[in-house]
């Protein structure tokens, strides 16, 4: 009798062991029912997966607005986890495309594959990995129409730069729905461009020039020396735009060594250090701004698109 108990007992304790070491391992992590997957469901070791989805990226000409349910990240990108049992992205977490202008239009959607081309999809009806991240930009279309001595292809290389500030009222053509990219920027163009880049309102005349109100303003801010002749319709250089655009974004001093050969002329250095200006390279490949050239209109844009745009950050 003792020993039929004894035997009892003893059985009794294995099983009371195996079923503490199954519990023992559920709790440290192991799968109790993986599933097909068609759930949602992820075991411990896909922790280390890189189930980061869909991810909406900015892009050209517009911004997103996110939807409930789904993640913004600082660069303007939304994360979008697509349906694990059909890989699909559901309608409701699509993010909006919100155009940065009234000439872009959204046509849909591409995957932006690492060799940089793009992909046209049919969003709804795409099929997602589940695991690997699939970055997806707006396609959109600029209406935007060049000015008739710009290529319409919209392939120049200031393009954008005119594009943008045409758009906002900094930059305008001549008669004739002309730019004349190729023209020496002028002691007025520079000052309306400068002054309209940094906030400034329209300017009326003060005199018969038409410029000549931005000149008794800059005059009376103090953007250039109250001693200064200036003949508005002068070529300016390039020295004498950057002193005007330094002293028009309040900018301080810098202590940078210049990375200019050929000028080391606080101003410049003042733009330089804020990366609006960069200069180029002369033929033996060394770095110059060349501050006693003239700069022409096509030039003079990308300067202004900076340092409109360093202002509107500043003004945020």
């Amino acid at each position: 009798m003792k020993k039929r108990l004894f035997m009892m007992f003893t059985s009794l304790l294995v099983v009371a062991c195996l079923l503490s070491t199954m519990c023992l391992s559920f709790a440290g992590g192991g799968v109790i029912d993986p599933g097909d997957g068609d759930e949602g469901e992820f075991t411990d070791e896909d922790e280390e997966v890189d189930r980061s989805g869909v991810v909406f990226m900015p892009g050209e000409g517009y911004t997103l607005k996110e939807k409930e349910g789904t993640e913004r990240q600082k660069n303007g990108s939304v994360i979008v986890m697509p349906n694990p049992a059909t890989g699909r992205v559901g309608e409701q977490f699509v993010p909006d495309v919100i155009p940065d202008d009234e000439y872009y239009e959204f046509s849909g959607w591409a995957i932006l594959k690492p060799d940089g081309t793009l992909e046209p999809i049919d969003l709804l009806e795409y099929r997602f990995p589940l695991s690997p991240r699939t970055n997806v930009v707006a396609i959109m279309n600029d209406t935007w129409p060049p000015y008739l001595d710009m290529k319409q292809d919209r392939s120049d290389w200031y393009y954008k730069y005119v594009r943008d500030l045409s758009i906002a009222g900094v930059v305008n053509g001549y008669p004739g729905y002309l730019f004349e990219p190729n023209g020496l920027t002028t002691w007025g163009e520079a000052l309306k461009l400068i002054m309209r880049a940094t906030g400034y309102p329209e300017q009326a005349p003060t005199e018969k020039h038409w410029a000549s109100g931005y000149l008794t303003k800059a005059r009376a801010d103090e953007l250039v020396p109250a001693d200064l002749e200036i003949n508005l319709d002068d070529p300016i250089t390039r020295a004498e735009y950057a002193r005007v655009a330094a002293a028009a974004l309040h900018l301080k001093p810098v202590d940078i060594a210049s990375p200019f050969a050929d000028t080391d002329e606080m101003a410049i250095l003042e733009l330089y250090s804020i990366k609006i200006v960069e200069g180029d390279f002369n033929k033996d490949g060394v770095r110059v701004f060349r501050p006693d050239d003239n700069i022409i209109r096509s030039e003079m844009c990308a300067v202004i698109w900076r340092i409109y745009n360093y202002q509107k950050t500043l003004d945020a």
